[in-house]
C-alpha cells in the first residue's frame, strides 16, 4: 500500500459546475434565449419574465415557455410548438456552445485543476448544459481530460444527476466536495450531504450572505488549500 492509500484524505472526489466556475459564461446562456427569438416582436419582456420565474427549468422548459406566451399574445402562430421548441433549442446549443468555448476562464483554473489532479483527488462535472455540448466545450477549450467524469444535463436533474455520480463511481457524500456559483447546485448539495464551496460573483448573493461555510471569491486560485483544509476538517 502506498503512502497516499495509508493516509487517505476524508475528500475524495470534487464536483465543479462549469459556467461561472471554470468559466465566465454565465451571460451566455441568458443572453442565447434573447438572440434566438430576436425576430420576433416583444419577445424581450416575455423572455424576461419567463426566465425569472422560471429559473431552475432547463432550456427546453424555458423556451417552451416562451413560445406558449408569445403564441397567446398572437406574436406567433404554430401549432405544433414541440417541434419549435426542439428547433429553438438546436439554435439556443448551437449559440450557447460557441459562447462557452470562447469564454474567458475563470482565473485560476488550470493551475487549480492541475494541482488537484496531482493530489490524486477525483474531478467530475456536473453541469445544466446537456451532455453532448459540455462535451465539445470541454473538448476545445482543453480540459476534458482533467475530469473522470462528465455529467450534463441530459440525464435529469441537479439531484438525480448529483445521485447519479455518486451511484456510478462508488462516492460517499461524506467524502465529496461540490464548487458551485448557483443556489440549486448549492440546494442539492445540501440535500445530499455534501460539502460545498461557494464561488462568489455578479450572478449571486454568496459574498453577502452569512450562512456558508465555505466562500471562493471570482477566482480559483485558492481553491487547492480550501479543499486542503476541509480534508483535515480544519
Amino acid at each position: 500500500m502506498d503512502s497516499w492509500h495509508a493516509q487517505r484524505k476524508m475528500i475524495e472526489a470534487i464536483i465543479f459546475d462549469f459556467d461561472g466556475v471554470l468559466a465566465d459564461s454565465n451571460k451566455v446562456k441568458i443572453e442565447a434565449y434573447y438572440l434566438i427569438f430576436e425576430d420576433i416582436e416583444g419577445s424581450k419582456e416575455i423572455i424576461d419574465t419567463v426566465t425569472e420565474e422560471n429559473h431552475k427549468d432547463n432550456r427546453y422548459g424555458i423556451i417552451s415557455k416562451v413560445l406558449e406566451r408569445l403564441r397567446e399574445k398572437g406574436k406567433i402562430h404554430y401549432q405544433d410548438l414541440d417541434t419549435e421548441v426542439q428547433k429553438y433549442a438546436k439554435s439556443y446549443s448551437e449559440i450557447t456552445e460557441k459562447g462557452q468555448i470562447e469564454a474567458a476562464e475563470i482565473d485560476g483554473t488550470t493551475e487549480a485543476l492541475e494541482r488537484l489532479k496531482e493530489k490524486r483527488y477525483r474531478l467530475f462535472i456536473h453541469t445544466a448544459t446537456t451532455d453532448d455540448s459540455i462535451m465539445k466545450v470541454l473538448d476545445a477549450r482543453g480540459i476534458k481530460d482533467y475530469f473522470e467524469g462528465i455529467y450534463g444535463s441530459s440525464r435529469g436533474n441537479k439531484d438525480e444527476v448529483l445521485q447519479l455520480i455518486i451511484d456510478e463511481n462508488g462516492l460517499s457524500p461524506d467524502k465529496m466536495i461540490s464548487i458551485g456559483d448557483g443556489n440549486s447546485e448549492l440546494e442539492a448539495a445540501t440535500r445530499l450531504g455534501i460539502t460545498f464551496i461557494a464561488l462568489a460573483n455578479e450572478s449571486n448573493d454568496f459574498a453577502e450572505r452569512d450562512n456558508l461555510k465555505y466562500v471562493i471569491y471570482d477566482n480559483l486560485t485558492e481553491l487547492l488549500d480550501i479543499v486542503e483544509k476541509i480534508s483535515k476538517n480544519e
